[in-house]
């Protein structure tokens, strides 16, 4: 997409980039080198930036040691993310075909102050990029065409990176009216609920019910007992409870249809019952019940609530059989979500996990015949984080935390304030819990689950795991000690996982022994 925006833009916001990624004073020179600019070109753009900076009381200072960008601290790279597709005129005559539906040559010529020539030379380039999306400009007069779920899929994406949560490009629809009709009646089942991005469901819901005005409808799902059945009964619910509902001017069958079409797509019992029923979907989804089955297992992550993110890693693997002998490009523009960062925190802080994971996506997409490109499966390994609960916290109490058994000779209360003393130096590198017999013994301890016990007296009993005593100095407790005795814990810990997951690996079946039918490749949507 990259391509659509003019070189003068593309060149600035490298250099904001280069800047805004830059703690320390970076020089003129350090500043071509990373941006990929002359020094001239360097100068002449940071002229135009300072001028850009100054509505926002950021600014671009220059000292000895070099350059400097400075926003206030409300402002991040986002705020320049958007401005750079806004002011696009590529991207505004997307924008403008969407909201117009079609247009001709003169017209476009008309409304953006182009010559011929120059539309052209814009057209050919949005062209070139729409091509993975598997999209395209063209006809008399011009729209967008395609298939209706990669034009409302690229549109979607388009408005969540191009516009705040604050700003509302459809003129065509009261906001307070579509927000209003998603709380009260949302397209999701309870199960999706906590893993919903509210901003962009609004409007992935502003999107569709713009192209229904249109006379685009949404795409066909399989027949079944839930389509056949159960939806006319969620149309019968929803037109009953938006009696009186303020639509202005939507129509209720526009809202029924659209509200209905994403209930199907976030509602787990529709997928339930397709398991139950539909071989296709069997065949699908029986490797990905395998992943989470062995992760679960492997990883000793307690049982999850897989169908959100079982539902998501379907949806998005039969994307790329829909675009089969095609590149369907990951589901963002130019930028990622924010949240994208826990990707590269598991890429560095459970690489074996990330490594596990990923090959097993390879061996999925390849059986598919879809190349398993690096974005691809970050973009897979994403949407597995995003819709699993708690995953990064049960992976670093598996990996990286010591469960910690405290006993106390004492008293109760005695081990709860030597708990909270733990908890304040170490915090969540360790989860302690306080054993509550008054006598320590090899019989009672069956009954805990932990890696190191920590007495507050001597122990003389004989257990396999690590055990510390819990001494007293003048400055307090000896930390230091418990220190390396966790680090020592969570060193052997660690090793030992890595050595069973190895062995698993090495004898781990691939998709070559169970192969994906043909079945798999006419499951649709």
């Amino acid at each position: 997409m990259w391509q659509i925006l003019s070189e003068k833009d593309k060149k600035k916001y490298a250099l904001l980039n280069a800047l805004y990624r830059k703690y320390d004073p970076i020089t003129i020179q350090s500043l071509s080198e990373v941006s990929h600019l002359s020094q001239r070109s360097v100068l002449n753009y940071l002229d135009e930036l300072k001028v850009d900076l100054f509505p926002l009381s950021g600014e671009i200072f220059s000292s000895n040691e070099g350059m400097k960008l400075l926003l206030p601290d409300s402002i991040g790279m986002d705020y320049f993310q958007r401005k750079l597709l806004r002011e696009s005129i590529g991207f505004q005559l997307l924008e403008y075909l969407f909201f117009q539906g079609e247009a001709s040559c003169s017209e476009l010529q008309e409304h953006f102050f182009l010559s011929s020539s120059s539309l052209e030379r814009i057209l050919k380039k949005i062209r070139k990029s729409l091509e993975p999306y598997h999209l395209k400009v063209s006809g008399s007069p011009l729209a967008v065409r395609g298939q209706e779920f990669f034009i409302r899929r690229f549109y979607t994406r388009y408005f969540f990176e191009a516009y705040s949560q604050d700003e509302w490009p459809f003129r065509n629809l009261d906001k307070e009216n579509v927000h209003r009709l998603l709380k009260t009646h949302p397209p999701y089942c309870h199960e999706y609920s906590k893993f919903i991005k509210s901003q962009e469901i609004l409007f992935q819901f502003a999107v569709s019910l713009t192209r229904a005005q249109k006379g685009h409808f949404h795409p066909v799902y399989p027949v079944s007992f839930f389509t056949e059945k159960k939806l006319p009964e969620i149309r019968q619910e929803l037109r009953q409870s938006l009696t009186g509902f303020p639509l202005g001017a939507l129509s209720l069958d526009t809202v029924l249809d659209e509200l209905s079409f994403m209930k199907l797509q976030y509602t787990t019992e529709y997928y339930k019952e397709r398991l139950q029923k539909d071989p296709a979907f069997q065949e699908s989804t029986r490797e990905l019940f395998r992943l989470i089955e062995e992760t679960t297992d492997l990883f000793q992550l307690p049982p999850s609530k897989c169908w959100p993110f079982l539902i998501e890693l379907y949806k998005l693997l039969q994307l790329h059989v829909k675009g089969k002998g095609l590149t369907v490009l990951p589901d963002y523009l130019f930028f990622r979500s924010r949240d994208f960062i826990i990707v590269t925190h598991h890429q560095l802080e459970y690489p074996f996990f990330y490594t596990y994971v990923t090959s097993y996506f390879k061996d999925i997409l390849k059986s598919r015949g879809v190349n398993a490109s690096e974005a691809l499966l970050e973009e897979l390994y994403y949407t597995l984080l995003c819709h699993s609960e708690s995953l990064t916290n049960h992976l670093f109490k598996n990996f990286k935390s010591c469960k910690v058994l405290l006993y106390s000779h004492l008293s109760q209360n005695h081990a709860q304030a030597v708990r909270d003393v733990l908890i304040a130096n170490f915090n969540s590198m360790i989860d302690v819990e306080i054993y509550t017999e008054a006598e320590l013994t090899a019989k009672d301890l069956e009954k805990y689950q932990f890696d190191l016990l920590v007495s507050t007296t001597s122990v003389e009993i004989d257990i396999k795991n690590a055990v510390l005593y819990l001494h007293f100095h003048e400055k307090g407790y000896q930390i230091s000690s418990i220190y390396k005795a966790i680090s020592t814990v969570v060193d052997k810990k660690k090793a030992d996982q890595m050595k069973r997951i190895k062995n698993h690996m090495d004898k781990k079946e691939t998709l070559k022994e169970h192969p994906l039918t043909e079945a798999t490749f006419t499951t649709h949507y």
